[in-house]
């Protein structure tokens, strides 16, 4: 006696659609999340490095994020002697996330700069 197969593959790749999709969905999230962390860190350190010996630190760092499309909405700036510190957080959009009911992936960065022996150190 011989069963008739035809049509299941068929039915598993049905069932895995949407398994691929949100795989995806997931894989495009993260390489979201990972290029705006790179970007907020590589501006803020830039700004820092900008802005270390200058005068009106704070106000410039703002013009600094404003001009490289960082949302300065939650930005905290830090100023004492020559030392600088920049705290933001900033929201993206998620893809993957909306399946699972999350609009948004916060990003925080904490970052350090300061003048040590003539050279600028950022951590």
């Amino acid at each position: 006696m011989r069963l008739n197969n035809k049509g299941q593959v068929l039915v598993l790749f049905i069932i895995l659609i949407p398994v691929f999709l949100a795989v995806g969905a997931f894989v495009i999230d993260i390489g979201l999340i990972s290029r705006e962390n790179n970007h907020l860190e590589n501006v803020s350190r830039m700004v820092i490095k900008e802005v270390i010996d200058e005068d009106d630190k704070k106000e410039k760092i703002e013009k600094l994020m404003v001009k490289n499309k960082i949302d300065i909405t939650n930005l905290e700036v830090q100023v004492e002697d020559n030392e600088i510190r920049i705290k933001n957080e900033i929201a993206i959009k998620s893809i993957f996330g909306n399946i699972v009911g999350i609009d948004k992936y916060k990003i925080k960065i904490d970052i350090r700069g300061f003048r040590e022996n003539g050279k600028i150190m950022i951590e």
